[in-house]
């Protein structure tokens, strides 16, 4: 039934295919920019009558044919100008790319779409030898070149354990594993907000007995004044205490301990202070 439904779905957009397909012929072979321009129109989600995956994949191959082209003519001009637009449509080919690496369902893009990957890198780098860190090239020209045009999933629903910000779906795990006591390993991009959803687990602490204490280890000394500040700002400043090589201060009395690596071993095994770990 659902494969009957699937043909009638294909069957329907046979016209509209025709009319797209006619249409792209009115414009002239070498006009790459047009080319692009029309296909993309007839792809937009929101207003497209071309829904199956079918006849997306085979406007999708077109489009990247045109962008393949499109690329090389560019490549061969160096002005300022043509370099914003190679730029671009880089970022383009990557997103067309990906959409048919997605409709094709493939498992394992670098083997099935190595010659198209490395075609794209060959836009970027204008290496011959991609053999080598083939792979860490690619994602390093994600990072470099596609970063910022990535689409960020958002999640719009408020959580009352964070009042001061809408938490995404991983900032939530972690505020969910404090709750039921369990440990969470969290990675994540730098300013991502990892330090931030840690602060539930010091208000979680505060609210519990006066026996237990939270531990937050920084990676160097400049973090831990820098969190040492916003928790002075966020709870109270006999809460906290720090231990690094510049500053021992309430360790004894703490209910949040911020310090360093090296000091925390050392704590652990002072048996003076063991107790509190």
């Amino acid at each position: 039934n659902i494969k009957r439904q699937a043909n009638e779905k294909i069957q329907e957009e046979h016209e509209p295919m025709l009319r797209i397909t006619n249409m792209l012929k009115t414009i002239p072979k070498n006009n790459y920019f047009d080319l692009i321009k029309a296909t993309d129109s007839s792809l937009q989600s929101s207003s497209s009558c071309i829904q199956t995956s079918i006849n997306r994949l085979e406007l999708l191959t077109l489009k990247m044919k045109d962008q393949r082209k499109y690329l090389q003519l560019l490549l061969k001009t160096t002005d300022e100008k043509n370099k914003n637009k190679l730029d671009q449509l880089r970022i383009e080919y990557f997103a067309t790319l990906t959409s048919i690496t997605d409709l094709e369902k493939i498992i394992d893009p670098f083997k099935e779409k190595e010659k198209d990957m490395k075609e794209l890198l060959l836009f970027v780098h204008n290496d011959n030898n991609l053999t080598p860190n083939f792979i860490k090239k690619w994602y390093r020209f994600q990072m470099e070149k596609i970063n910022s045009y990535l689409s960020r999933y958002e999640n719009n629903k408020k959580d009352d354990r964070v009042p001061n910000f809408i938490p995404d779906k991983w900032q939530v795990g972690f505020p969910d594993a404090v709750d039921k006591k369990q440990s969470i390993i969290i990675l994540a991009p730098t300013a991502s907000g990892k330090t931030y959803a840690s602060y539930y687990a010091m208000e979680s602490v505060l609210k519990q007995s006066t026996n237990s204490v939270c531990v937050y280890v920084a990676p160097t000394k400049a973090l831990v004044n820098q969190v040492a500040a916003t928790i002075y700002s966020r709870f109270s400043s006999p809460c906290f205490a720090l231990l690094s090589r510049d500053y021992r201060l309430n360790i004894d009395q703490c209910r949040i301990l911020v310090t360093v690596p090296q000091y925390l071993k050392n704590l652990i095994i002072i048996t003076k202070s063991s107790t509190m770990v």
